[in-house]
């Protein structure tokens, strides 16, 4: 047959194990309250993929079995990484302030084992033995100030860190995140305010099932240089009418910058040959989202408009290419409950409930449809 069906068996098993020790000290000077977490942690993580293929052929609408894999023929892999972590996390309460730094040490040691997809037994041993180790120091800070009763300033200084994953040629993944904003809440209106920025030495891509990207599942690229930065604005508020509550809300991200600081030609398929001030694929300029609900002392309805401006699907800039790119689209979610006693509750949850049709994403392998109508029935029991 030409054209087959691939079905993989994505058969993977994960183990992690460890300990971790706390300590907690509280102690002050005249005004100042001051309490200090540090402790230890050490763990073991393992990733073992036995993965097979079978071929499938469409036959009147049904699919029918050409050719079944054999177990382990498509990945057979076994990925080990040992961990040491110490940690310190301060918080100081002085005055109208809440000062909060802290400290992260991480010392990762990876293996990866690859053996023979011809070998499901493994009695042959690994065929190859990639491995990699890393170590950091993880600071962060922030800081909180009381205006009022009612409004709070707040900024934070934190760096991101994220390991190579096991036998990766990637350099590790590392970032400064800065966050300024206010906050208000008088107990029946929040509001919140945020301005982020997120300033990467080196953004790393990983190829998976869903993203695709001209490799093995688990290879990683480097993106190099990257700044992504922008603003949050949430807010909430209920009315009471009598027994009645009704409340309303609304969550905005607009992200006004996320591009490439550095041109290169990568082998990750979303990113391809990138030129400095490419925008980052799968990140869309808006999203939005606003609620509105009641709230009796038995029933509870909320209903959801979600937005998700238009993005790009690879690196690019300037107008959005239509082979490359995703219109915008809004989905109305429901969900309702009624509490039966005091322990029982009944509900019905509804995603999409104008079956809107649009595209969510363009991979791994074409034009992907966002979910259709779904319902979901309940009972929770507390």
């Amino acid at each position: 047959y030409k054209r087959q069906l691939l079905k993989r068996a994505n058969n993977r098993t994960y183990v992690s194990e460890g300990v971790q020790a706390e300590l907690e000290i509280d102690f002050g000077y005249g005004d100042t309250e001051i309490a200090v977490t540090t402790g230890v942690r050490i763990h073991d993580d393992e990733e073992d993929r036995f993965q097979h293929q079978d071929r499938y052929r469409m036959d009147n609408g049904a699919l029918r079995l050409t050719s079944a894999g054999a177990p382990g023929s498509t990945t057979n892999r076994v990925s080990t990484a040992d961990v040491r972590s110490l940690f310190v996390d301060t918080e100081i309460r002085v005055g109208r302030w809440i000062l909060t730094p802290g400290v992260r040490y991480e010392d990762i040691d990876m293996q990866r084992l690859d053996f023979s997809t011809d070998d499901p037994t493994r009695a042959e041993g690994a065929t190859r033995v990639r491995t990699n180790s890393t170590s950091v120091v993880i600071p962060g800070f922030g800081a909180l100030y009381r205006l009022n009763e009612n409004w709070r300033l707040l900024a934070g200084v934190h760096e991101g860190f994220n390991p190579p994953s096991p036998g990766s040629t990637a350099k590790e993944e590392s970032s400064v995140n800065i966050e300024v904003g206010t906050r208000y809440d008088n107990g029946r209106l929040r509001f919140e305010s945020i301005y982020f920025a997120n300033d990467y030495d080196n953004l790393v891509g990983t190829v998976t099932d869903s993203t695709g990207g001209g490799g093995d599942i688990g290879d990683q690229f480097d993106g190099g240089e990257v700044i992504v930065n922008g603003l949050e604005l949430s807010a909430d508020y209920s009315w009471q009418l009598g027994s009645v509550s009704l409340p309303v809300g609304f969550d905005y991200t607009w992200t006004r910058k996320a591009e490439f600081r550095n041109a290169f030609e990568s082998g990750f398929d979303p990113w391809g040959e990138v030129t400095v001030g490419d925008e980052l694929p799968y990140l869309p300029e808006h999203q939005l989202s606003i609620t509105a609900g009641m709230q009796t002392e038995q029933w509870r309805i909320n209903v959801a408009a979600n937005y998700r401006g238009k993005l790009r699907t690879q690196a690019d800039q300037g107008g959005f290419d239509p082979r490359y790119s995703i219109d915008s689209h809004v989905v109305l979610d429901l969900v309702a409950s009624r509490q039966i006693n005091e322990k029982l509750a009944a509900y019905v949850k509804l995603d999409n409930v104008l079956d809107e049709i649009y595209v969510a994403a363009r991979r791994p392998a074409g034009l992907r449809p966002g979910m259709p109508r779904a319902a979901f029935l309940g009972v929770t029991y507390q």
